[in-house]
């Protein structure tokens, strides 16, 4: 529930999104700049979150908390995804509302742009973090988190029966205007999780 659009700039947020559409600003009212750049790029901001995954059995716990002692009730959890020097050093992460365009050499989650493709990991990795300290493509740890508030909310192994198979574009933003998650389930349509397009 705390998960929020916005548009960061150099590190910093800017102003917040409205979920339901990223046209505007979070007061529903206000126009966003969410296609020059010249506000920031789209991002997805996540609160402190801790998960921990253990097996009893033939069960596969997954558990998340936003205390911020969860350690300490509880050594199993950790903040990884909210870590860049040490655990748990970043009180917030930011993901891409979007699939990456590299103009020039520098990587922008923005709206109404061409997707980038046929790049390797390394050239994606050195366009991210052109942007300035803390920018970076996403990791094991970030993803990890995505999928436990999946498994969460949703209580299901196959996304694709609960959300949709999803389906590839050129363009992004496609679905500014369809909620923080969006999909067809068990149809090619695209797909926005959480409020990050395309994450199928």
């Amino acid at each position: 529930a705390n998960m929020q659009p916005c548009l960061l700039k150099n590190g910093a947020v800017n102003y917040y999104l409205n979920k339901d559409d990223y046209n505007y600003k979070a007061n529903g009212v206000d126009l966003a700049d969410i296609t020059s750049g010249n506000d920031g790029d789209v991002m997805i901001e996540i609160p402190k979150t801790a998960y921990m995954m253990y097996r009893e059995g033939d069960y596969l716990y997954v558990k998340i908390t936003d205390d911020p002692d969860a350690k300490l009730a509880d050594e199993r959890f950790c903040f990884y995804a909210h870590t860049r020097e040490t655990e748990g050093d970043r009180e917030k992460l930011y993901i891409g509302a979007y699939l990456g365009n590299i103009t020039g050499s520098i990587l922008y989650s923005l709206s109404d742009k061409t997707i980038t493709t046929m790049q390797t990991i390394g050239a994606f990795r050195a366009s991210a973090q052109a942007k300035g300290s803390g920018y970076d493509i996403w990791s094991f740890y970030p993803i990890t988190l995505i999928q436990c508030l999946y498994l969460i909310k949703y209580k299901n192994l196959d996304s694709q029966s609960m959300i949709g198979i999803g389906t590839g574009g050129n363009i992004t933003g496609a679905l500014n205007t369809n909620g923080f998650t969006y999909g067809i389930p068990s149809t090619n349509s695209r797909v926005k999780l959480f409020g990050i397009e395309d994450l199928w």
